[in-house]
């Protein structure tokens, strides 16, 4: 064990296995730590140049605020993608406990990545100390939407950029004169009322041939009623186009 200072600590490699940080929990720690309370060291994995924070985000976040500037860790040898590996069973034991949304984030990670993602539902399961039979739900989910991305390229025709469905091209049709697909809808821009000033907006750079590493973009950076909300109106949209009903 060592004693390792906190700014020293890498904490911006994808290594960070909740949904969400409580404050709650952060300030419930740093009080404790202020009256002299110990903890755990925290897990951290060292490549030669950076150390990677594997699991104590609360308790380095807590001792920050506790106006603490070193903090005891548990110092491996491994790169970043060992980091990520340890923090995905993280708080299966010890510490504040997972959250189903903390568990879906672990598996959907090692399922979104091109080498885990090979690895059998056993052994993904084994990793993140979970059913394989939960394992087994999400990667049908991943698989569909991966095979729907596959689908479709982006395609520039005369000065026009539009997305296209090439699941078909080369194979037999019995429709004649198809239209191609549509042109990608254009970012949504508020229009300005008479007396209304526009809301505040929020550049975001958001994958679009990844969907879930989207969706957990927005829940990292938006609260519950904002996503509450952008899940009624989605909810809404998919309800009209699939009954046909444009209102």
């Amino acid at each position: 064990m060592e004693a390792l200072t906190i700014d020293m600590l890498r904490m911006d490699g994808g290594t960070q296995p909740r949904a969400r940080i409580s404050d709650k929990i952060v300030a419930q720690y740093a009080a404790a730590m202020a009256a002299g309370a110990e903890f755990p060291p925290v897990a951290v994995y060292f490549d030669g140049t950076d150390h990677w924070l594997a699991d104590g985000f609360h308790r380095v976040r807590a001792a920050r605020k506790a106006g603490m500037a070193r903090i005891a860790a548990d110092v491996r040898q491994g790169t970043l993608r060992d980091a990520v590996l340890f923090s995905v069973s993280a708080n299966t034991a010890h510490g504040v406990q997972r959250t189903a949304g903390d568990l879906r984030r672990a598996v959907l990670l090692l399922l979104a990545d091109e080498e885990w993602s090979q690895w059998s539902n056993a052994e993904i399961a084994r990793r993140c100390a979970c059913s394989e039979s939960y394992v087994r739900s999400l990667g049908k989910h991943v698989r569909r939407t991966s095979s729907h991305s596959a689908k479709m390229r982006t395609v520039t025709r005369k000065g026009k950029t539009y997305k296209q469905n090439v699941a078909r091209i080369g194979k037999a049709t019995t429709r004649t004169g198809a239209k191609a697909d549509p042109p990608a809808k254009t970012p949504f821009r508020p229009v300005l009322g008479l007396s209304e000033a526009p809301p505040p907006m929020v550049p975001l750079s958001l994958p679009r041939q990844n969907p879930l590493l989207a969706a957990n973009t927005l829940i990292e950076l938006f609260d519950t009623p904002w996503l509450t909300a952008l899940v009624e109106r989605i909810a809404g949209h998919l309800h009209a186009a699939n009954t046909g009903d444009s209102k």
